[in-house]
């Protein structure tokens, strides 16, 4: 049996062969026999619907309410932030967000919408915090929070989607449905979370490509290639406020008509270099050093006739980042001190090249490249790499005081939150490493990361029934993650329930 489920209407439709019936959200037990005629009628211009393949009813009626809750979440959500209404009925949509926004699968939906748009500037964040709180709201505020912290990044990812020249797309249409197709798949939600932790989007991009629904789209790769060129450089990494946004948005609309520093056919020379990354792989596959030098010698060669320095530096960090991947990081050290060469004012180069001397346990030597990163403006990516570096060194106090700095800028950055309790803990100083983790735990209440810090303390304190429970905790939200079931079987240890 197929189905085809409308959250706006609240209904779905089934299709068993060539009978039809419908379910109603209000009355999921009782199917209703339906004509071809009725499906108008019953769905009606509402064209946000999913398509459900060799289901049966359970599975239908789970997914309808799961549709359903959906909708709900995106209109509560707009109530939210709607500063022409009253705060009684914005204090009411928070409370009832609530209970949406703690569904890690809803949740998720909503943010795969508001990931994919900056938010209109009209909204006042304030009073919608307000309404938060005045409503206990505490996973919606936390939901809010990230949101508005994560601005930059969203911001960012859409402009470069919408500087995608049409001709990529063919016309309107074909832009607007692959851009739903980008959205429903979480594409744009996974682009954002992965620069703003700093990530290269070449991973993105390649699972982006696998996913069935984005393979059969014209021209995929293309387009995928053009929206990600400048994240996968390290270029517009770095947050922004909302007063920089005009300079900004500003400064890109004239780059973008500056000429390029190509000679020849772009595509052509686009191929070649692809062609020529793939080889230098494949030696990395079969670790042949004297292929890498004689193929990494080539590519900068022919990147630095047809580019740029600027294409050189971008494609050896590529590589360095597939190099980590698969834990050669020799290789990796190699290829980043070769992009600093070419590059040396590159600030994304620089932060490269300290990862990849961080690998290579030299932290002093990486410490001295967050350094050189920073002074190129690759900022928070390389703050928060020479405060990890600093904890490394057990220079804790500076560590301490870079993460306070961190954070005095970027209040909303989660990681550095989570890292400050992170080196607390590491003082010894538990209480306030609990605390810390607490606060960071209540505005961003599903984020896993800090959850398991605060289970590890808790563990640490010798309070091992409390520890337990706060895996459990987690592992039952996030059943694939690796680390917090690995904190649990310790405790489990430390309870001699061998």
């Amino acid at each position: 049996m197929d189905a085809i489920v409308s959250g706006s209407a609240g209904v779905a439709v089934l299709v068993d062969g060539g009978r039809l019936a419908s379910i109603h959200v209000g009355e999921p037990r009782k199917i209703v026999s339906r004509s071809a005629a009725d499906i108008h009628l019953l769905i009606g211009e509402k064209n946000s619907v999913d398509v459900l393949e060799n289901v049966n009813k359970d599975d239908v009626v789970e997914h309808l309410k799961f549709v359903r809750d959906r909708e709900y979440a995106f209109q509560l959500f707009l109530i939210l932030l709607d500063s022409e209404l009253s705060n009684g009925l914005r204090e009411e949509a928070a409370g009832a967000l609530e209970e949406f926004i703690g569904n890690r699968y809803v949740r998720e939906q909503v943010e795969c919408v508001f990931f994919a748009q900056e938010l209109p500037r009209g909204i006042d964040v304030d009073v919608a915090f307000s309404c938060c709180e005045s409503a206990n709201a505490k996973l919606t505020k936390g939901f809010l929070r990230r949101l508005i912290g994560l601005q930059p990044y969203i911001v960012a990812v859409r402009r470069q989607w919408d500087r995608i020249p049409e001709a990529s797309f063919g016309d309107g249409v074909e832009r607007a449905y692959m851009r739903a197709i980008l959205v429903r798949e979480g594409c744009f939600r996974k682009l954002v979370d992965d620069i703003s932790l700093g990530k290269n989007a070449d991973e993105f991009l390649v699972e982006s490509m696998l996913e069935p629904s984005i393979k059969v789209m014209p021209n995929n790769r293309e387009i995928l290639l053009e929206w990600t060129e400048a994240f996968r450089s390290g270029e517009l990494l770095q947050p922004f406020t909302r007063d920089e946004r005009d300079q900004w948005e500003s400064r890109m609309l004239s780059e973008r008509h500056k000429p390029k520093r190509f000679s020849g056919d772009r595509e052509e020379i686009l191929q070649k270099v692809e062609r020529q990354k793939e080889a230098i792989v494949t030696a990395m596959d079969s670790h042949n050093m004297r292929l890498i030098h004689k193929y990494t010698n080539g590519l900068i060669q022919y990147q630095m006739e047809h580019g740029g320095a600027k294409y050189a530096c971008k494609s050896l960090c590529d590589l360095a980042m597939v190099a980590k991947e698969s834990h050669m990081h020799d290789i990796q050290l190699a290829l980043t001190e070769r992009s600093i060469k070419v590059k040396p004012n590159d600030g994304w180069a620089w932060a490269q090249y300290a990862d990849a001397l961080l690998c290579t346990n030299k932290p002093h030597e990486s410490l001295m490249a967050y350094e050189n990163a920073l002074t190129f403006g690759q900022y928070p990516i390389a703050q928060k790499g020479k405060a990890w570096v600093l904890k490394i060194l057990n220079r804790l106090d500076e560590a301490f005081a870079a993460y306070d700095k961190i954070i005095a800028e970027y209040p909303y950055d989660v990681a550095a939150l989570t890292s400050r309790a992170e080196v607390l803990k590491t003082l010894n100083r538990l209480d306030e490493a609990l605390a810390a983790y607490d606060k960071t735990i209540a505005e961003y209440p599903y984020e896993v990361i800090p959850q398991t810090g605060r289970a590890e303390v808790l563990k640490t304190l010798n309070r091992l029934d409390e520890a337990l429970a706060a895996y459990d905790k987690i592992i039952a939200e996030y059943p694939y993650e690796v680390i917090p079931q690995n904190g649990r079987a310790g405790v489990l240890k430390s309870l001699n329930r061998l």
